[in-house]
């Protein structure tokens, strides 16, 4: 921070290719990502996604993602600082489990509301 301050808030070139090389990095991941999440890998991304993950090309709360120190109290890890559900492999389009979508009523709420008396 102090050189920065000197060098009128300029970074360094050094710096600079470094900001450059997270960016890429981020952005590849969240691009693996997102091409799961909108089922361009298939119709079922759950294993493309356990393969990326398993690689450490995307990164979860059991694999990865770093907790923040300063929110850990009485015991608690802490808080990760980005959503984690966000990285999960249905995230925008539900899970539904194979043949369920056949069955009478439609939908897995479908049928419990049909357990219970209501159409």
């Amino acid at each position: 921070m102090r050189k920065r301050r000197e060098n009128g808030g300029f970074i360094s070139e050094e710096e600079s290719a470094e900001i450059q090389k997270r960016r890429l990095e981020v952005s590849s991941e969240e691009r693996a990502l997102r091409e799961v999440q909108q089922g361009k890998e298939g119709a079922d991304g759950l294993e493309k996604w356990k393969e990326l993950r398993d690689e450490g090309k995307i990164k979860t709360a059991s694999s990865g993602l770093v907790r923040d120190e300063d929110s850990s109290r009485l015991g608690s890890e802490g808080l990760f600082a980005e959503r984690i559900d966000a990285k999960l492999p249905y995230i925008d389009s539900g899970y539904v489990p194979e043949g369920e979508e056949e069955k009478e009523g439609g939908d897995f709420l479908g049928g419990l509301a049909k357990m219970f008396g209501k159409k």
